[in-house]
Parts: C-alpha cells; sequence; structure tokens
C-alpha cells in the first residue's frame, strides 16, 4: 500500500505604488513570501492473510521545503508618439530549507536583479511590433527536492536533490498584430535560455 500526502502553506503581502510622470508612468512594489510545503511518502507490503502492512523504510519518507522570498521591484512605462516602452528591475534575495525528517536540515540563499524590457512600436492603425526581454529565477519543484528514494510504481523510482539552484531563465520575445477588418492575427517567436537547468538523470537498478 502506498500513499503521498501534501500540505501547502503560503502568507503573502503585496504592496504596489504607481505616480504618473511627464511621460508616462512610475511604479514600484514589495513582496514578501512565505512558504511551507509538507511532503509525506508512505509504502508498505501487505500481508494477504493478516492485512498487517510491514512498512518500506527505503521508500517511506517525510520531509519540509520551506521557501522566503522577499524582493522589491522599480518599473517605468514611457510613451512617445508610435513608441511605447516598459522598464523595470526586480531584486530579490531567496531562502530555501529543506527539513528531512530522517536528517538534518540544508538552507541555502541567493540574491539576484533581473532586468525586463517591453517595447512596442505601432506602424498605423491596425499593426504594431512588439519586442520583449525578461529575466527570473524559476524554484525547483518541492518534490525535485527529496533527498530520499520515493516509490512511483513497480518498475520506477524516483529520488531528488536537496542542493538544486533556481534556475536563471532568459526570455526573449518578437511579435507583430494585425488587424484586417473583422479579422485578428498575431505571429510571435519566443528565444529561451537558462543556466542551472533541472534535469532527470535515469539509471537501472537490482
Amino acid at each position: 500500500r502506498g500513499a503521498t500526502r501534501s500540505a501547502r502553506q503560503l502568507t503573502q503581502m503585496s504592496l504596489d505604488w504607481s505616480q504618473p510622470s511627464e511621460l508616462g508612468q512610475w511604479g514600484m512594489g514589495l513582496d514578501l513570501q512565505d512558504k511551507v510545503d509538507n511532503m509525506h511518502n508512505y509504502q508498505a507490503a501487505v500481508d494477504p492473510l493478516t492485512s498487517a502492512e510491514l512498512v518500506d523504510a527505503t521508500t517511506t519518507n517525510r520531509y519540509t521545503v520551506k521557501t522566503r522570498l522577499s524582493a522589491i521591484y522599480l518599473t517605468n512605462r514611457m510613451k512617445s508618439e508610435n513608441w511605447d516602452v516598459l522598464f523595470g528591475g526586480r531584486a530579490e534575495s531567496m531562502a530555501l530549507g529543506v527539513n528531512p525528517q530522517q536528517e538534518g536540515a540544508r538552507t541555502s540563499h541567493w540574491q539576484a536583479l533581473n532586468p525586463s524590457l517591453n517595447l512596442m512600436h505601432t506602424i498605423n492603425d491596425t499593426s504594431n511590433l512588439t519586442l520583449s526581454f525578461r529575466r527570473s529565477l524559476q524554484m525547483p519543484d518541492p518534490r525535485d527536492l527529496n533527498p530520499f528514494t520515493t516509490y512511483v510504481d513497480a518498475q520506477n523510482l524516483s529520488r531528488g536533490n536537496p542542493s538544486l539552484k533556481p534556475q536563471i531563465l532568459n526570455a526573449w520575445e518578437i511579435g507583430t498584430d494585425l488587424e484586417r477588418g473583422h479579422l485578428n492575427s498575431s505571429l510571435s517567436a519566443v528565444y529561451r535560455t537558462s543556466h542551472d537547468t533541472v534535469i532527470d538523470a535515469r539509471s537501472f537498478t537490482d
């Protein structure tokens, strides 16, 4: 018999502020998050005669992932003739703690400054061109941080890595919007790169 339980508790506070300017609008904000993920994996062999359960210690485990995020961001939007420009930056600090029931806790910290840019050029009343760039941090899934073996099915077991770093994502997008009568169409191309990418490794076991 197997069972997997998960529970998430999220405490979040956000503050946004904006101020008109001569060319557009300034904005800034604050984002504070405390997130706790509790994970429990259970696996046991069941005696067909007595229905007694024998817990499999190799695939039964419990752990907690705590994520604390503090971020502040600034944006500025400007309009001039046929141009609409929005650029900004987000400074953030992260603390990630993995606390397995069978081992000691480990905590890692990261700081990052992530810029963003959005450009729109209006060609005429029915068409425009857009260009955008964004950098962001993507935290690993809490299940990928489990340092113990977990039963998936009779042919598959999984194990995470509590030392995983957040992925750094860079995304460029260019596009166009066209309007002809009752028909609206859009075309875009996206290019993404990542660092410290989380990947899966597979192997055979006896």
